[in-house]
């Protein structure tokens, strides 16, 4: 979210709603969007802070909506501790990219999630191939402040029920 300067520290119930609609019409594609994968993956999206108040406007559907109880990227870590591997985050922090690494997910950028927002617009295939490795750039999220609400989406083969 904290990669696209479109206002969305102004209004963070309304980016997350923005966000998961962008991601729920990914996942209602039906196919996959990790290279390697032969079924479409599950995903997931955690709201922390302010943006839980766009948990009331967001339809139930193809994404798993999680609110977390404390700070959203425990929960982010939690979720792939839990979560049926491979599990793919897509986070700019540098401190949330290494808890996920070391709990066992593989982490992208935005960027590729934006690409593929764009894929699905255009109907054309990104520029890029295979896994891109978004490395994180300082301040890619903004300031660190104890009120600053982020959204994070995972990407998860999640067992049936789940789903």
């Amino acid at each position: 979210m904290g990669s696209r300067p479109d206002g969305w520290w102004r209004d963070r119930p309304g980016a997350a709603v923005r966000l998961h609609a962008e991601v729920a019409a990914l996942a209602a594609r039906g196919r996959p969007v990790l290279p390697d994968d032969t079924e479409p993956e599950a995903f997931v999206m955690v709201l922390e802070g302010a943006t839980k108040a766009a948990a009331a406007r967001i339809e139930q559907g193809p994404v798993r909506l999680v609110q977390a109880a404390g700070s959203g990227d425990d929960a982010i870590v939690a979720l792939v501790r839990e979560l049926p591997a491979p599990v793919v985050v897509v986070t700019a922090d540098r401190e949330l990219r290494r808890r996920c690494e070391a709990a066992g997910a593989e982490v992208l950028g935005p960027s590729w999630l934006i690409g593929l927002f764009r894929e699905h617009l255009s109907g054309r295939p990104a520029r890029s191939t295979g896994r891109p490795h978004s490395p994180s750039r300082p301040g890619a999220l903004g300031r660190r402040s104890e009120d600053r609400s982020r959204i994070a989406a995972a990407s998860a083969r999640l067992p049936a029920y789940a789903r």
